[in-house]
């Protein structure tokens, strides 16, 4: 999973100065790393929203933890299993894709967990 998955040990973090990380990533990449990355308890909140890119939108996702938000989008390679992953989430909303798909170009900002 290229936006959640291990690549090496030489893998780069793009953080800037608000704390949105984005990680970076080569081609080899192993989709079981999502649990190092982003453990569940370390997850204190889940958004997902979309993002106009002028003719089509873009479903994004901000998951914050250990004081970090980590930035994810459907388009990067391994969306299925970041999902997944999420899915294991105690109350985890399921029903969040419907939420935010319409209506079509609006962000409509979804938060799909929250822990108390």
């Amino acid at each position: 999973m290229a936006v959640i998955a291990h690549v090496n040990v030489a893998r780069q973090l793009l953080q800037t100065s608000t704390g949105l990380v984005r990680p970076r990533f080569n081609s080899r990449t192993h989709s079981n790393d999502i649990g190092e990355r982003l453990p569940l308890a370390d997850i204190q909140r889940v958004t997902f929203y979309k993002r106009d890119e002028l003719t089509t939108d873009l479903i994004c996702c901000d998951i914050e933890a250990r004081g970090r938000t980590w930035f994810y989008h459907e388009e990067a390679e391994g969306w299925d299993h970041l999902l997944h992953h999420l899915a294991q989430l105690p109350n985890f909303r399921r029903d969040w894709y419907e939420a935010v798909v319409h209506p079509p170009f609006a962000a409509c900002e979804t938060v799909a967990f929250s822990r108390s």
